[in-house]
């Protein structure tokens, strides 16, 4: 990890003061390349990223990571057709959602940190079928304070004194009235950095046309897990859970009990 991180700083240097491209070296067969505008190549696809801190999730192939984070939300449980909309309340940089934009009808995309939407939009802009939002999802239509870190991916409304944050005022809306007039939902996934339980809560109104439900219940608010506030959550607005871990992580994904 320190050979790493010397390697990250060197690479940033040498990149903002010759102002193109570095190398960053082979890993199973796969050369990264750091441009200066934040972009990562893997010699096949691109993505641009909020921060050079990035390329670490990326040292296997950027197509790699799209595909294991689909896994991990779906688990091989939830299966995508070409008719369905997917909606992702925290989309990040939009790596789940290239995954599957070209096999689906819809995918909306929410993501509230400015410098992270930034980015999104320049990975996913150019699809037809996708749907870029820069709110917040919570209990209630406000603008509340975010605490952005999109260099190490931990921007939240849960301030944690172990990270450097600069602050930013979003606009909060709850889900349902996001989705008033979207048809059915075949699968909300969410990664809201320990804010799950208040995204979950603004479902209500429209629970009965989400299929399905995967929900990141990691350890984010305040070191502690969102499982089971957002599992009854769940319970309570008609769902089952049928699975809560996958390969460690605490990935919750529900169903809808009258699904047929």
């Amino acid at each position: 990890m320190t050979r790493r991180l010397l390697l990250y700083f060197k690479i940033k240097s040498r990149v903002n003061r010759h102002n193109r491209h570095v190398r960053l070296g082979r890993k199973k067969g796969v050369v990264l390349k750091l441009f200066y505008n934040y972009c990562i190549s893997d010699g096949i696809n691109t993505v641009h990223t909020p921060s050079y801190n990035h390329w670490i999730y990326y040292q296997h192939g950027i197509k790699k990571r799209q595909f294991e984070l689909f896994e991990n939300y779906t688990q091989g449980i939830i299966k995508i057709k070409s008719t369905d909309i997917v909606v992702d309340v925290g989309a990040n940089t939009g790596d789940f959602a290239s995954n599957i934009l070209p096999n689906v009808h819809k995918v909306l995309c929410i993501e509230p940190d400015s410098k992270v939407f930034e980015s999104l939009t320049k990975n996913l802009s150019h699809f037809p079928n996708v749907e870029l939002l820069n709110i917040a999802i919570g209990p209630q239509n406000m603008f509340k304070t975010l605490y952005s870190a999109p260099d190490t991916n931990d921007s939240s409304f849960i301030k944690s004194d172990n990270l450097s944050y600069e602050t930013e005022t979003v606009e909060v809306k709850r889900l349902d009235l996001v989705l008033k007039n979207t048809g059915c939902v075949k699968l909300l996934k969410c990664d809201a950095e320990g804010f799950e339980p208040e995204v979950i809560s603004s479902i209500e109104g429209v629970s009965d046309k989400i299929d399905f439900v995967s929900v990141d219940c990691s350890e984010e608010r305040n070191g502690e897990s969102t499982m089971n506030d957002v599992r009854h959550l769940l319970t309570s607005f008609g769902f089952s859970i049928i699975c809560d871990s996958y390969l460690g992580r605490k990935i919750l994904i529900a169903r809808r009990n009258d699904l047929t």
